[in-house]
């Protein structure tokens, strides 16, 4: 880390010395059926990139080696961070998977040995090896698993519904996260909001709940400050604290006029306790000193007003984590949590000119949403917000709903996603609260966070609506390309196009098939992944080799990216006979067009030999595109990133956050991702909301919990 008061030195576990040539290695216990783990575990590649750009940084000197067989850099904004490790001085990627590893007993280093690009066994040392060791289940966690009634993969994750990614099997169990399938940060963030959404959505009462009494709250803003300090034992947590003479120390602080010891101040006696002194001393500033802030807020806050005070009149001072645990048997740590109590009680202090609840200031929120985008986010995130309660409009340029859903006919695990479509729709058009404006377009925002104008413009002219956020759902389309003479010759067809044809069966009868991944992608016009591509053509070889066995099928790629569990589809496609060859960008496959076929020339990277492969058909993986999304990002004022898809404001802690406070982006929109991945990012508009949240914790309190139907 590079983080602290000092700066990290890299050193070898055995000895202590720092090395000098460090190895990473990919895919250990990975994508290996041996060990019983034949999945990828979807994120090493990348924390690996990552891991080796952190040590260039400690080191610019250190030699690395990093050991792939295929590189996944399938997110947004990958593809351009792993270029630029790869492009760090000293730094080599080499395509092999290491066989043996011995040490030297002399000097300790690490003899790696390895089938080098010509073919030929490779020995090389190194003083430091690193393992990407994937990710598995919990330990204990398919029992845990088992025992809660959820459905269990082969390899113990737990299995969900492509369409419902966070619902189980059982009524009332959600999962999200790794436990559901390996994956990286935004995507875990992401499906965990989904998951709070479809929790709030079902725990929500039937009606709404009665509202809570208003408590009246004074104004103090003419009143001299008179603070109070309560120090709260966390029922024992801080016996390590001094708190009687932190309880003294207090008293003795400028504008204090009460100190007191709580036992549990979150308790129902402790918050009478503390309501009880707040009247009694006539104090309207408080300090609590005990546990952090991020726990009984709402409990706190409740109480203040019961008081009569502003819960913005109250300092929480965080004495269990920023003391009790990290100066455990420290002589100083109760001056040090004195010293935390002054300043949290001279800045109270300062608060001066508030008004109550600064009700002159604040503004109520618009309970209204607004989705753009009627493809498989747009109506899933419309549908959701519906069902939470919230009167949403979806607005849909196009004259039908779907998107890019339409599409798809068939999936890899052998679900209909047509019916699947078709089950959304009619949800989506008997929905109470949910107004679709078809052939229309936003044209105009303007307002603030929660409290926002919308121009729609569509086929009855102009109308403005009032609402409170904004979900950005447009989509994305099908990446333009007229590489390997598509557009030129009928014999060439996109994957999309196949698809279609094979399920409507017009596919022309062929006796063989080729497939050339990233066709425009990957490429100084469109340098990004599209994430889908690898396994949508893996998808369209097995139906075809379904449909006719002795086909010759053969897919050439750069690197095959079947990430998570569809590692398992690529392995099938293989042992179902389909010839997988691999290209280098340098180098790419030529077409040329003959009568009696098209026929595909390459040069095989390992023997360096060329190859030619005569196809009836020419099928191109040819990615994803953002569309035109200008207009709209100036419209939203918001802005997109080097790819044209619309840039969120973190990619890992707010992945579907756009910049502009009230804004949130999913789906294509977003940037290219499977159809489940964006349903999760759509669910998860509701479930990042801070109301659902609220609603969600407040539900349970009051136990007012429903049952499913």
């Amino acid at each position: 880390s590079l983080a602290g008061s000092s700066v990290a030195h890299m050193t070898r576990p055995s000895d202590g010395k720092p090395p000098r040539k460090v190895a990473f290695v990919h895919c250990v216990g990975s994508r290996d059926n041996l060990c019983g783990a034949g999945y990828c575990s979807s994120a090493c590649c990348m924390y690996t990139a990552k891991q080796v750009a952190l040590a260039k940084k400690l080191d610019p000197d250190l030699e690395v080696t990093v050991f792939f067989m295929d590189l996944r850099a399938f997110g947004k904004d990958f593809e351009a961070y792993i270029d630029a490790v790869q492009a760090l001085p000293g730094v080599t990627y080499r395509r092999a998977m290491p066989s043996s590893v011995h040490q030297r007993q002399r000097t300790g280093e690490l003899l790696v040995s390895y089938a080098g690009a010509d073919g030929t066994l490779q020995e090389e040392a190194f003083d430091l090896l690193v393992l990407a060791i994937g990710l598995a289940p919990p330990q204990g966690f398919q029992d845990l698993g088992r025992a809660l009634g959820l459905d269990l993969n082969e390899y113990g994750f737990a299995r969900t519904d492509a369409y419902h990614p966070t619902l189980t099997g059982r009524s009332g169990l959600f999962v999200a996260g790794a436990f559901r399938e390996p994956k990286d940060i935004p995507e875990t963030v992401a499906e965990a909001a989904a998951a709070v959404a479809e929790v709030v959505a079902f725990v929500r009462p039937q009606r709404p709940a009665p509202a809570d009494k208003p408590w009246e709250v004074r104004d103090v803003s003419e009143e001299e400050p008179r603070t109070g300090v309560f120090v709260c034992a966390c029922n024992g947590e801080l016996d390590g604290l001094d708190l009687s003479a932190l309880v003294k120390g207090a008293r003795a602080l400028p504008g204090v006029e009460h100190a007191q010891l709580l036992t549990a101040a979150c308790s129902p006696q402790g918050l009478d306790a503390l309501v009880q002194a707040i009247g009694d001393a006539a104090l309207n500033r408080v300090v609590l000193a005990g546990c952090s802030h991020r726990l009984y807020a709402d409990q706190f806050d409740d109480g203040m007003r019961r008081a009569g005070l502003d819960p913005r009149f109250l300092a929480r001072v965080n004495l269990r984590d920023q003391v009790a645990y990290p100066h455990a048997g420290a002589p100083a740590r109760t001056g040090k949590a004195l010293s935390l109590v002054a300043m949290a009680a001279a800045g109270v202090r300062a608060l001066h000119g508030l008004d109550a609840l600064g009700l002159t200031a604040r503004q109520p929120l618009t309970q209204r949403a607004l989705v753009v985008g009627g493809g498989a986010a747009g109506l899933t995130a419309a549908l959701q917000l519906a069902h939470l309660g919230l009167p949403v409009h979806l607005v849909e340029r196009e004259e039908q709903l779907g998107g890019q859903w339409r599409p798809i006919r068939y999936q890899v695990d052998g679900s209909d996603p047509q019916a699947a479509l078709r089950d959304l729709l009619d949800q989506v058009q008997h929905t109470e609260g949910l107004t679709l404006h078809l052939q229309t377009q936003i044209t105009a925002l303007e307002g603030d966070p929660g409290r926002y104008r919308a121009t729609l413009t569509g086929p009855e002219g102009e109308q403005t609506l009032e609402v409170g956020a904004v979900v950005v759902a447009t989509g994305g389309q099908p990446a333009p390309t007229t590489d390997y003479l598509y557009g030129q010759d009928p014999r060439v067809l996109t994957q999309r196009e196949m698809e279609q044809q094979i399920a409507d069966g017009t596919l022309a009868r062929a006796g063989s098939v080729v497939m050339i991944q990233c066709a425009g992608s990957r490429e100084p016009g469109r340098p990004y992944c599209s994430r889908i591509c690898c396994t949508q053509a893996v998808k369209n070889a097995l139906r075809l080799k379904e449909l006719r066995p002795e086909l010759d099928l053969y897919v050439l790629y750069r690197d095959i990216r079947t990430y998570g569990f569809r590692e398992a589809a690529y392995q099938e496609a293989r042992d179902a006979g389909v010839v997988f060859l691999r290209y280098e960008l340098p180098h790419k496959p030529q077409v040329a067009a003959r009568a009696q076929g098209l026929s595909v020339s390459l040069t095989d990277p390992v023997s360096g030999l060329p190859l030619e492969l005569n196809a009836d058909l020419l099928v191109l993986s040819t990615g994803i595109d953002a569309g035109d999304q200008k207009s709209l990002a100036s419209t939203l004022g918001t802005p997109l990133n080097a790819d044209g898809f619309f840039q969120e404001e973190h990619a890992k802690m707010k992945p579907l956050d756009l910049a502009k406070g009230g804004l949130f982006v999913a789906g294509l929109a977003h940037s290219p991702r499977f159809l489940e991945e964006t349903i999760a990012q759509a669910q998860a508009m509701d479930g990042m909301t801070p109301a659902a949240v609220t609603l969600l914790l407040a539900v349970i309190r009051r136990g007012e919990l429903r049952k499913a139907s």
